[in-house]
């Protein structure tokens, strides 16, 4: 192997690890952000308050900052997938959504759209949890076959976490205000296994990479 291919192979377990780690490092952050939180905050519970209200007010930024995190890791995932290319035109619409859902939860961690101080109304606010909604489970379709290039379970992964998001996210709306809190967190937990699912299958990419690579 030539000292040019040698590198480019190098530099491409460093690329595909760094962006696994980083998102996996989102997915704590995210989540130990939310939890800390509300442990902090007087008469908060994961289970009544939605994660929309433990990231404004009183310690808000420790939960802003792991949101933030999170969409960076996402970001850093769209961006390996899109050197990866698993796909075609639909395989690269999905990592184009999957960057914009990045940042949709960028934006709603750094608007207080729900502190009164700081916004009249919730809309925007609203806007963006719309867009996370819908970006991210139609990432989670178009990124599908590309993934089944990599092994045929990481196709139905993607699919599986999309049917729980498509069954579980409008139960949300009827879910009693006592227990919403916590139903919110369960559908959340979709997007953070599902990141931390691809983060896992970049990260053994980048080692196949580098086993390639040895002479």
């Amino acid at each position: 192997m030539s000292d040019a291919a040698a590198k480019e192979n190098l530099d491409s377990v460093h690329a595909y690890a760094w962006a696994g780690y980083l998102a996996l490092f989102g997915c704590a952050t995210a989540v130990i952000g939310d939890v800390v939180t509300v442990g902090l905050r007087d008469g908060m519970s994961l289970i009544a308050h939605s994660i929309s209200h433990t990231a404004a007010g009183e310690h808000s930024l420790i939960v802003d900052t792991g949101l933030c995190i999170f969409a960076a890791g996402i970001l850093a995932i769209a961006w390996s997938l899109h050197h990866w290319k698993l796909g075609e035109r639909y395989y690269r619409a999905g990592v184009i959504s999957l960057g914009l859902c990045a940042v949709s939860i960028f934006f709603l961690a750094v608007w207080n759209g729900y502190d009164p101080a700081a916004a009249h109304d919730l809309g925007l606010h609203m806007w963006l949890v719309y867009a996370m909604s819908g970006l991210f489970p139609l990432s989670a379709l178009l990124l599908a076959d590309g993934f089944g290039e990599v092994h045929r379970n990481w196709k139905r992964f993607s699919l599986a976490a999309l049917a729980l998001w498509v069954t579980a996210g409008p139960l949300y709306y009827v879910m009693p205000e006592s227990v919403k809190g916590l139903f919110e967190r369960v559908v959340m937990s979709v997007i953070v296994i599902w990141v931390a699912g691809v983060s896992i299958m970049l990260i053994r990419h980048g080692r196949q990479i580098g086993a390639r690579a040895r002479p």
